[in-house]
């Protein structure tokens, strides 16, 4: 089984924006994630396990939105 990688022209334009469209998508994600914990049952298993699973998104988005801002400050130059 192989895997091809396929660069999108957009990429090789701007990959600065590629990063903002996928921090963007993993917003909305927590956002859907997010409602959903709401509409379950305070205090259910489903409930606790949701979440968890929304912490863990928040922080990998956290940690997506640190390397977006270090990447951009590398590609300006600025500190």
């Amino acid at each position: 089984m192989s895997v091809i990688f396929a660069i999108t022209q957009s990429h090789l334009a701007d990959p600065r924006a590629d990063l903002d469209r996928q921090v963007a998508e993993a917003e909305e994600r927590c956002e859907r994630q997010g409602r959903f914990v709401f509409e379950l049952g305070a205090g259910t298993s489903p409930r606790d396990y949701a979440e968890h699973v929304l912490r863990v998104m928040e922080q990998t988005l956290s940690i997506s939105r640190a390397n977006r801002a270090l990447i951009q400050q590398l590609g300006t130059g600025s500190p």
